[in-house]
């Protein structure tokens, strides 16, 4: 597909990402981190960072009562994103860093308490939240294996994806009370647009589930399931698109694009009326009118 070439052109970690992996002191995820570093666990092996999604929990109720927060309206909220070994925005204390988080909560963490008392006298600053990774995610390809879409899984995957799905659950049940009684969503989306893109595993429990967000998400399980019957990545989103009549659908900002722009087989239609996502998170699913793209298969 012509989007993995659009991918290659894009730099790295999103900008939030990037931040955290440079331990910049206006990060509000590292804010949130280094009050609790359990719910921020890296998955060595996996190269996956789990950073719960901070905007669903304004109250930190997870810091306070982290059992109870699968009670409330929001849910649990989660993403664990792909780390690439190569990211500019890795130094030496990076790699302290992640090696403390991938420890469990058993062992000390003398880097996270420093950067306790630092962020304890600092600001969060969104407005300096600009920048990606310096490297192309093509340059990145180069030295290693980059995920920066489902684009990039095929059946020598399959491993990773079983491992992610075990240990993400493991988490949830020790950091988070969850049990098999919750209702756990795991789910990749596509296409991503340049602000999110590398690959990141959604995490929800008891969380609203619209019928638009469905239609372009692959859970875990789909994916392991086709790469284990012997299918490619590009069957299986076909097959999608298909079910989806010949479309997908993806949210697109005005400034990202040109990224799509003159793709075979992409249309850009602005402010589609039959598109919707889900504004807040509650059991019973409120959906609210908003701008989104649509693309569609010519």
């Amino acid at each position: 597909m012509n989007l993995r070439h659009r991918y290659d052109e894009i730099h790295g970690a999103t900008t939030f990402l990037h931040a955290f992996l440079k331990m910049e002191r206006f990060c509000h995820d590292l804010h949130d981190m280094v009050r609790n570093p359990v719910f921020y666990p890296y998955f060595e092996n996996e190269k996956f960072l789990m950073m719960p999604t901070v905007s669903y929990d304004p109250m930190g109720e997870r810091h306070i009562g982290p059992k109870s927060l699968k009670l409330k309206d929001q849910g649990i909220v989660s993403c664990a994103w792909f780390i690439h070994p190569d990211l500019s925005s890795i130094n030496d204390d990076t790699r302290t860093l992640l090696r403390e988080l991938s420890e469990g909560a058993a062992s000390p963490k003398p880097l996270v308490e420093k950067l306790r008392a630092q962020c304890e006298s600092s600001a969060v600053d969104y407005s300096k939240q600009n920048v990606r990774d310096e490297k192309t995610i093509g340059q990145l390809k180069q030295n290693s294996e980059y995920l920066a879409s489902i684009l990039d899984l095929n059946a020598s995957h399959i491993p990773l994806l079983r491992n992610l799905k075990e240990k993400t659950m493991r988490h949830l049940a020790e950091a988070y009370g969850v049990n098999e009684g919750d209702d756990v969503a795991l789910y990749f989306h596509f296409p991503y647009v340049a602000s999110t893109l590398t690959l990141h595993l959604h995490i929800r429990v008891n969380h609203g589930f619209h019928p638009f967000e469905e239609g372009k998400s692959f859970t875990v399980d789909e994916l392991i399931s086709g790469l284990s019957d012997g299918k490619t990545i590009d069957e299986i989103i076909l097959e999608r698109q298909n079910e989806n009549n010949g479309r997908f659908f993806r949210t697109v900002a005005d400034h990202e694009k040109k990224i799509y722009e003159n793709i075979e087989g992409v249309t850009i239609n602005e402010n589609s009326a039959n598109i919707h996502r889900l504004e807040h998170a509650k059991s019973d699913v409120n959906a609210v009118y908003s701008r989104d793209d649509l693309f569609r298969r010519k």
